[in-house]
């Protein structure tokens, strides 16, 4: 159905909503529901931007108000889609299908409407000015965009924005993309306070130390692909620690170098044998070597048939005092 067809027609909106709500809530936000309320009710499909042309509203303001009617568990939004709750819509109407909005990217900010928030915002302004000072350079019109949708498209709070910025900062890392890249892995793990990102920086900082000690890196500044890799064993193959570190051990071992492709390739063949603990490492080193044994006890066989030291005294080999040692080296 286009919008023209229903302009005559009516949109049900329940009183316990005008009751709740319109005292209450914003009023760019009230715009907002009630017009996606009315396309949805209609099965008519709109995106953020075509929102915010029909009401004259910023993008940002429409998707900020999309996310504040989803904390009020007025709404849904799943996979880029719309769904109201059935208790808005009159029973004589069908159950409102999802519709398809765009949500998945960071809103296009135009020179505009980031002079609005900059000269009507005083945190905005001290975000940024705090912003060149952390970062050591002024910024751009694509490095204020980037900044400004860490607090609008992310919904991240201006404290953690700006410890996010002096964490990086700290690592020698002050472009703005990789910045946004971390804050979207900050969004995505719910890391929306001060203490949480304090928090999260101290665990993962602890867990890097304790990986380049196992594998003898002075340095203390991972770069983008070691921290890539080690996300990957923690957070993508979920291995404890003590695991990774043990991966790290055997690599230093064999390669006698810090191989971050050879460990991976290690913890990869883990994971496929659906390795859990260091218990289940020894158990596939003990039929490793068992394996081997067999190997070279059947080849010796074959040789002894023309061997003119057959009376050589064969040793008598305690495999479950071996296995003993193994563990215990294992666990060292």
């Amino acid at each position: 159905m286009k919008i023209e067809e229903i302009k005559n027609q009516t949109t049900p909106i329940s009183n316990a909503f005008i009751d709740k709500y319109l005292p209450l809530a914003n009023g760019a936000f009230l715009k907002v529901y009630i017009y996606v309320y009315r396309c949805s009710y209609f099965g008519v499909c709109k995106t953020s931007s075509e929102i915010a042309k029909e009401l004259n509203l910023l993008e940002s303001d429409v998707i900020t108000a999309l996310k504040y009617w989803e904390e009020e568990n007025m709404l849904a939004l799943n996979n880029n889609t719309i769904s109201f709750k059935e208790s808005n819509i009159e029973t004589s109407k069908p159950t409102i299908k999802k519709r398809k909005l765009v949500l998945d990217a960071r809103p296009n900010y135009s020179t505009e409407e980031m002079a609005i928030y900059t000269s009507s915002n005083p945190e905005v302004r001290e975000l940024f000015m705090n912003a060149q000072e952390i970062l050591g350079h002024y910024l751009k019109k694509a490095d204020s965009e980037i900044l400004f949708g860490l607090h609008d498209w992310l919904m991240l709070p201006f404290d953690v924005i700006e410890f996010l910025l002096s964490y990086c900062a700290a690592n020698d890392k002050t472009n703005l993309r990789y910045i946004e890249k971390v804050a979207i892995d900050w969004s995505n793990k719910g890391i929306d306070t001060l203490e949480k990102a304090k928090s999260h920086v101290d665990l993962n900082n602890n867990v890097y130390r304790k990986i380049f000690k196992e594998l003898k890196i002075s340095s203390m500044t991972p770069s983008d692909a070691q921290i890539e890799f080690m996300n990957k064993w923690l957070n993508d193959l979920k291995f404890d620690l003590e695991i990774i570190l043990l991966a790290c051990k055997k690599t230093v071992d064999q390669t006698g170098k810090a191989n971050f492709k050879y460990i991976d390739s290690i913890l990869n063949a883990w994971k496929k044998e659906n390795v859990v603990s260091i218990d289940d490492i020894i158990k596939l080193d003990e039929a490793h070597e068992s394996s081997k044994v067999l190997a070279t006890s059947s080849s010796g066989q074959t040789k002894q048939k023309n061997n003119k030291f057959l009376n050589f005294p064969q040793r008598d080999w305690n495999f479950d005092e071996i296995s003993k040692i193994k563990r215990e080296q294992l666990k060292r």
